[in-house]
């Protein structure tokens, strides 16, 4: 069953994403500040949007694979993983091609990619997710001690001291909170808590939920059509 409040949800982190994105280009390739907020409130803000993200994505994940069998499970992660695999590897050719000093190598969509092959590892722990995403977020935050001298291990938070990427969300330790989202979707559901929290409706939900379910082809067109969008304008 899906749930419409998620893509709700979805649309709420689109909004805050294009906000942010949209002022990032001002800034960072135009020159122009026209929202006058400390760069805290940036941070926030971006790290805010990738985390309802990622939470949604744990939760919506673990839904359409718990109560389907195991290879099903499976062709499900492995199907999603190449679709975001290959639209993760066409923004960076784009990225490096044509913005080099705002390229992406190991972006959110990198991220989602690899997570949805990995989560396949956890989808059985329920609630046990959550500590082991302590462990993990620990660990993360421990690496970031450390730089090598080769990129293999960049989607795990490991990199070389001269590595950039506009958008950077490794796997360490941001897998912490798509577990987050395992687990939470776990705990609500044995305590049927989903529809209580998530079935009720309010006007216009059903237009927002559909925007929602599109948020990978807004996400990909969004920096685009910004971009295009401030080029006629400045």
């Amino acid at each position: 069953m899906r749930y419409q409040k998620l893509d709700t949800l979805r649309w709420i982190a689109l909004v805050w994403m294009i906000f942010f994105h949209t002022n990032y280009i001002l800034e960072n390739v135009f020159g122009i500040m026209i929202f006058h907020f400390s760069d805290t409130l940036w941070i926030v803000l971006g790290r805010s949007v990738a985390i309802l993200f990622i939470l949604i994505s744990g939760i919506s994940f673990f839904l359409s694979g718990h109560n389907k069998s195991i290879v099903q499970t499976v062709r499900k992660g492995m199907k999603r993983f190449l679709i975001l695999g290959i639209v993760a590897a066409l923004i960076s050719a784009v990225t490096y091609m044509f913005f080099y000093e705002q390229r992406i190598s190991f972006g959110i969509i990198h991220f989602f990619a690899l997570a949805s092959l990995i989560g396949l590892f956890f989808m059985r722990l329920g609630t046990w997710n959550i500590p082991i995403g302590i462990m993990i977020i620990a660990g993360g935050f421990y690496l970031w001690h450390f730089s090598l001298q080769t990129s293999v291990f960049i989607p795990f938070g490991l990199y070389p001291s001269d590595y950039y990427s506009a958008d950077y969300y490794p796997i360490l330790p941001w897998f912490w909170y798509y577990l987050i989202g395992f687990g939470m979707a776990h705990f609500l559901r044995e305590h049927s808590l989903f529809d209580r929290i998530f079935l009720w409706t309010f006007f216009g939900d059903t237009v927002l939920a559909w925007i929602g379910k599109q948020a990978l082809f807004l996400y990909i067109i969004h920096v685009p059509v910004i971009y295009t969008l401030l080029q006629i304008v400045y």
